[in-house]
């Protein structure tokens, strides 16, 4: 950028028929001044395209290795679950919320409303299908069970026209879902 200002700025001319009578020092030639031009614009673009690579350096990830085992979590998100009629600690909620409740007692762990309590399941990773006239899968096996629950709290009970209940698909596409791995494999629906 420096170069550019330097050389991009106009210079005043002197215009003199004999150069030798001037103080003797290098002068580029046209030709010289003309390849370092190039030389620096290709540089510049260089430099540019660098920037806008954005480098960075690189951090080392530490990787800790689990003996958990693999869950895929199934919920019913079809349009009977958007009935209230389920009871959690005295408080009247739909069928949708009372299933995401006890998924994030289950994941993370806590006190349930009967005063039992509940470790989580840290270790495990979790995986998240939702279900109603199809299935959805929602998250991959991950052990980013905040992010999960996130994607679990974000779904809604389906329209009344899609909200066939279709447990056969969905079981189907949990299986798929941890079919991959070598760890113990539980669908928890």
């Amino acid at each position: 950028m420096v170069a550019w200002w330097h050389y991009g700025k106009a210079r005043p001319a002197l215009r003199f028929s004999d150069l030798r009578l001037l103080v003797p020092r290098y002068r580029p030639t046209a030709t010289t001044r003309a390849t370092t031009d190039l030389r620096l614009y290709f540089l510049r673009r260089c430099v540019w395209c660098w920037a806008l690579a954005g480098p960075r350096l690189a951090q080392p990830t530490p990787i800790t290795t689990t003996e958990g085992i693999s869950l895929v979590l199934v919920v019913d998100v079809s349009g009977s679950m958007h009935e209230v009629d389920a009871d959690w600690g005295g408080q009247r909620i739909s069928r949708l919320d009372a299933a995401t409740r006890v998924f994030e007692l289950f994941v993370l762990g806590g006190v349930a409303p009967g005063g039992q309590t509940l470790q989580g399941r840290p270790q495990d990773l979790i995986a998240l299908v939702t279900f109603a006239s199809y299935p959805e899968p929602v998250a991959p096996l991950t052990l980013s069970h905040s992010v999960l629950l996130q994607l679990l709290r974000a779904e809604q009970s389906r329209r009344p026209d899609e909200g066939q209940t279709n447990i056969g698909d969905a079981l189907a596409e949990s299986l798929l879902r941890s079919s991959r791995l070598r760890t113990s494999k539980v669908i928890v629906l």
